[in-house]
């Protein structure tokens, strides 16, 4: 812990001292020994009250542990639950009923639906009031960098873009990509001509945020218009992992590599770096 750092350094140079006077003891000669021994007890006074100060430290400076909103919210979660199968049950009985059974059935949805509402503003009330979280949702302002192992297509290409995200409550633990502007690398010459390229993300799954560590991770699946027809359309899928975790500016990296299926890029590797900054901070 930083804030105790001092009392840990002080610590380790009194043991070390400490060690080195046991080191002369094995060897010290019989007038000797008296003399060191006293040292040895001396440092060890001196330790004992060094070591309950730096306790003290830690046990002040030592946050709280993480509030588990869900524990304290569980029976509610479960009433809303069995509430909501029930409800599904009425639903599904509904389609298939007789004329004559369908008011009644209508009409228990309707008494169900007056229970529910109550008990989810219930439970959200709970999750809010143990450290739960609303939805957040947050700009990730990044340069792109893209890179393929395709000789006519090397890059590095650039682009500076905004990435709109959400982080799900109750936690932020896992968010979606709400807008992934496309990525318009400028024009480069291929064999067949001058072609431009457009990115597109087309599909997203497994985005998952870890508060502790700071690291995001997910997997997309990017679309390579060509403006060359006869260079045909390439898709890639790229996991893209945490390679500079979240810092108290927002600061983060996410990279991955995949490989082309379609189009003249097919079997070859891309490469995607995103280097920016999430605001506001999850």
């Amino acid at each position: 812990m930083a804030i105790c750092g001092d009392l840990i350094e002080q610590m380790k140079e009194l043991k070390a001292e400490r060690a080195g006077l046991q080191e002369e003891l094995k060897y010290a000669s019989t007038g000797e020994k008296g003399g060191i021994a006293s040292q040895i007890k001396q440092l060890n006074i001196l330790i004992a009250a060094k070591q309950k100060e730096l306790d003290a430290c830690i046990e002040k400076n030592t946050p709280p542990p993480a509030r588990d909103p869900f524990a304290a919210c569980k029976s509610l979660h479960e009433n809303i639950d069995s509430l909501l199968l029930e409800r599904a049950t009425l639903q599904e009985d509904l389609k298939n009923a007789d004329p004559g059974q369908k008011a009644i059935i209508a009409a228990q949805i309707k008494k169900l639906n007056g229970q529910i509402a109550p008990i989810v503003k219930e439970f959200e009330s709970c999750m809010l009031s143990h450290g739960g979280k609303l939805d957040l949702k947050s700009a990730f302002k990044v340069n792109a960098t893209l890179t393929t192992t395709h000789p006519d297509a090397p890059g590095p290409f650039f682009q500076t873009i905004k990435i709109d995200l959400i982080f799900f409550r109750w936690d932020h633990r896992k968010f979606g990509i709400v807008n992934f502007p496309p990525i318009i690398p400028p024009p480069f010459d291929t064999p067949f001509g001058q072609n431009t390229t457009t990115v597109s993300l087309i599909n997203v799954a497994q985005c998952d945020f870890d508060p502790s560590n700071g690291k995001l991770t997910t997997n997309v699946t990017l679309h390579f218009d060509h403006s060359l027809i006869i260079a045909g359309n390439s898709d890639i899928n790229i996991f893209l992992s945490t390679s500079s975790p979240l810092d108290a500016s927002g600061a983060i990296t996410l990279e991955g590599s995949g490989t082309f299926e379609g189009g003249f890029l097919s079997e070859h590797i891309g490469s995607l770096v995103l280097e920016g900054a999430i605001t506001p901070l999850p």
